[in-house]
């Protein structure tokens, strides 16, 4: 009975901490920032949330024999400078390669997480980075913690 309230206080504190560094990390990671590309090029740009829109899935005879797919991807930007443009983004990747985020086919409806470069306030390139799971992981910090508080009281 004692243990009971340290408990409860120990999983508020990890959830609470667990939440407060999802929003944080990705405010951070939504500045202006320059990333090494192709060859060590410096890239100039910036990171925004996305939905996708429409996608179009295509590919020759011999990139489907060579396990090549590619795709059309529009996109809807939800944050940042650039909010509310839509853009055009190739996708193009090997089934049979590595199992790496951007190398996966995306749907409509899909949140992701889009890489901006740009020059004189306008869109030059957009590239995908990863795939939105904000929603996931905040529901799976719940279930966590009500697991445990119906272990402590169970």
């Amino acid at each position: 009975m004692k243990g009971k309230p340290l408990y409860i206080a120990v999983c508020a504190f990890v959830v609470i901490t667990t939440i407060l560094m999802v929003f944080f990390v990705n405010r951070v990671s939504h500045k202006a920032r320059t990333v090494v590309g192709y060859q060590g090029r410096k890239i100039k740009g910036e990171s925004a949330r996305a939905v996708i829109k429409e996608t179009k899935d295509y590919q020759t005879k011999e990139e489907a024999e060579r396990g090549f797919m590619r795709q059309e991807i529009i996109v809807k930007i939800t944050s940042g400078k650039f909010k509310n443009q839509e853009v055009v983004i190739k996708n193009t990747f090997r089934s049979m390669a590595f199992r790496v985020e951007t190398n996966r086919i995306y749907r409509v409806k899909d949140r992701v997480t889009v890489f901006i470069q740009y020059s004189n306030n306008k869109i030059a390139r957009v590239f995908i980075e990863n795939t939105v799971r904000d929603d996931t992981l905040l529901i799976l910090v719940s279930v966590f913690f009500i697991l445990l508080i119906l272990n402590q009281w169970g």
